[in-house]
């Protein structure tokens, strides 16, 4: 585990030491798009169908899918002490997750990255949008009379992304890749934070 948040840590630092430097380069000259629609899928956090319109320098990125963050087994025990169900409780047993919806939409303003020698279109975007979060998932524990049960909770989530990423069109094919990562400030049902993100796949047309 401690290696993996080292990875993760290490993998968003270089990302953004990436990003600065392709900012600078670009010098913020407004970047529009030979598309007016793009759909395909987000492999990451979410794990989503991901559609994109684009209108002059900006889009509306609309993602929907299984989310795995802020879902797992220490958020499983804080709900069971959370819960007033479980006032009179015995033992905590573990939770398992049964759904983790997640709806984004993300309003982007999008820059060139000129580079002579490339044969397709290289841009970056930032922007910022809304996300809701659904998850559902079961708990299992003792009761104080030695029953064991295993009760569903859902859990509601909304909030606002701030994101930052790239996305590279291929010259001769209607598709793009793009890569980006954006943190999630949780203000209902309670105030949180954490950082989502993943690779993109889309047909434009």
């Amino acid at each position: 585990m401690m290696k993996f948040k080292i990875t993760l840590i290490a993998t968003i630092a270089l990302f953004c030491q990436a990003t600065v430097l392709l900012v600078a380069q670009s010098k913020l000259r407004p970047a529009t798009s030979d598309y007016k629609y793009g759909i395909g899928l987000k492999l990451g956090d979410p794990l989503a169908i991901s559609g994109k319109y684009y209108f002059g320098k900006s889009a509306l990125e609309l993602n929907i899918g299984s989310s795995w963050t802020r879902w797992g087994g220490r958020d499983y025990y804080y709900y069971y002490n959370k819960d007033n169900r479980y006032g009179s409780k015995g033992a905590f047993y573990g939770g398992s997750r049964r759904s983790a919806l997640a709806i984004q939409l993300h309003y982007l303003l999008n820059y060139k990255i000129n580079l002579p020698d490339l044969p397709g279109k290289w841009n970056w975007y930032w922007g910022a949008g809304p996300q809701v979060r659904i998850g559902s998932y079961d708990i299992l524990y003792r009761d104080a009379f030695g029953n064991i049960r295993r009760d569903t909770y859902t859990d509601v989530d909304f909030g606002a992304d701030a994101v930052i990423g790239t996305e590279y069109f291929f010259k001769d094919i209607p598709l793009s890749l793009s890569l980006d990562i954006n943190a999630f400030l949780e203000i209902v049902d309670e105030l949180n934070g954490y950082f989502q993100g993943g690779l993109g796949v889309r047909y434009n047309f």
